[in-house]
């Protein structure tokens, strides 16, 4: 098959909204590999495996397990993802929020959590909510307070959400937090919680915490990972603390960081870049077999 009829791969990165990491985890444990290799290791793929890779990402951020997906027909992906759209409506949730009606705010988060479930809330009304508050406050439609509401409702659910969820003593441990100077919190407590569903034992720690405090909790608790969010932080300022961070901990510890990170900035022994929470239980499942690093294949 020749080369000029077929996709490289730094663009079917863009096509699909995939980041190396994921796509290489995806071609080692699901056999999802490219059309053809270049003889200097360089993917190429075919237009319609670059679709399918897209659906795939869109159902896995809609909360599906990767590992049902691939058996799944085109087909009934590109209609998993159109259920999905449709269940992202959080119009009356803002609403409620530009009305400061905190009760019916409430409400409406909780009965959406008990129709959706756990796993499903987060991805079909917590990360779609968060996505549509930052547009409407970046395009200043939404008061600062609404804003605020909808924070401080979303982390009691997701708080109390993590109490519920109980992990057997014997299973890993994990840490999740900010650095200092980043403020939004919401993404590190929905991590954690994810994580407690995968089975590892998560403890959210809250947001604005200093390296040292960090590292020694993760050595306190003898933690197997070490989640870090960074939304609104500088992305110099976050890259450095990530580099001080990984120096201060034990290099079995797995550093896991989402948000506002460029993923080749540091090829540091055990740090992985989450492309957005869908991302996550793979990423613990596949840093737990010692596939910990982040990858720069071509």
């Amino acid at each position: 098959m020749s080369e000029e009829k077929l996709i490289p791969l730094d663009e079917v990165l863009r096509h699909a909204s995939l980041t190396r990491n994921l796509i290489h985890a995806w071609e080692r444990r699901y056999g999802l590999k490219p059309a053809a290799r270049a003889p200097n290791g360089r993917r190429f793929y075919t237009a319609e495996q670059a679709e399918r890779l897209r659906l795939l990402k869109r159902a896995a951020d809609a909360g599906w397990r990767i590992g049902e997906l691939v058996e799944l027909s085109d087909d009934a992906l590109a209609a998993m993802a159109a259920a999905d759209e449709r269940e992202q409506d959080v119009g009356e949730i803002i609403d409620a929020a530009s009305a400061l009606d905190t009760d019916r705010l409430a409400a409406l988060i909780r009965v959406r959590k008990r129709a959706e479930g756990t796993r499903g809330w987060l991805f079909a009304t917590v990360i779609p909510l968060l996505r549509r508050v930052g547009d409407l406050w970046q395009q200043s439609r939404l008061p600062i307070a609404a804003e605020h509401l909808v924070s401080l409702a979303l982390k009691r659910v997701l708080l109390e959400s993590l109490e519920e969820a109980v992990v057997d003593d014997t299973a890993p441990r994990a840490i999740a937090t900010t650095f200092e100077g980043e403020l939004h919190e919401l993404g590190a407590a929905s991590a954690a919680l994810l994580a407690r569903l995968e089975g590892v034992d998560a403890r959210y720690l809250g947001p604005c915490l200093p390296i040292g405090e960090i590292a020694a909790a993760a050595s306190r608790l003898n933690a197997s990972h070490v989640m870090i969010s960074c939304i609104t932080l500088d992305r110099a300022v976050a890259e450095a603390q990530l580099v001080k961070l990984r120096a201060l901990m034990p290099q079995g510890i797995c550093l896991v960081v989402g948000g506002a990170v460029d993923p080749h900035a540091s090829d540091l022994e055990g740090l992985v870049r989450a492309g957005g929470l869908a991302e996550l239980p793979d990423i613990l499942a596949t840093s737990r077999s010692g596939q910990s690093k982040i990858i720069n294949e071509p």
